[in-house]
Order: C-alpha cells, then sequence, then structure tokens
C-alpha cells in the first residue's frame, strides 16, 4: 500500500471539519440543540500517521443522560 505523506493539520487534507452537535431536552421533553462545535479532544497521533477526535466527553461509563449530568463535559 502507497504512503502518501505524514499529517501535519486537523482535520487531514481533503477530509471536512466535523461538526459536534449537542442536543439536550425542554422540560416538556422536547429535543433541542444546545450548541454545536468541533469537538475539542482532537490531535494528530503516531507522529503523523493519524488523527484522532473525541465527540464525546463524560466522567463515567456508561454515559449518564439523565437530567443533563454529561452536558457539563461538552
Amino acid at each position: 500500500m502507497a504512503r502518501p505523506g505524514l499529517c501535519t493539520e486537523f482535520p487531514a487534507p481533503g477530509l471536512r471539519n466535523p461538526f459536534r452537535y449537542i442536543t439536550g431536552h425542554k422540560s416538556h421533553g422536547d429535543s433541542v440543540f444546545l450548541k454545536t462545535n468541533h469537538g475539542d479532544h482532537r490531535d494528530i497521533m503516531l507522529g503523523g500517521i493519524g488523527a484522532q477526535n473525541i465527540f464525546h466527553s463524560s466522567d463515567s461509563n456508561a454515559i449518564e443522560v439523565t437530567n443533563n449530568v454529561d452536558l457539563g463535559f461538552t
């Protein structure tokens, strides 16, 4: 397999910048978009061989969605 040049930026050349859509819900249960961003945890990996982007952050596993607990980590 041919190996192109190393990745030096994020997103890698030729790829679109990914969007993250943070959703929650109103008091009556209707869903709502709270904010949009590109994610906080993105970086070049392994000296440019790869790149990463983590779209969801939490302090627990499984993710806690009751009462919007995890929204503080977005």
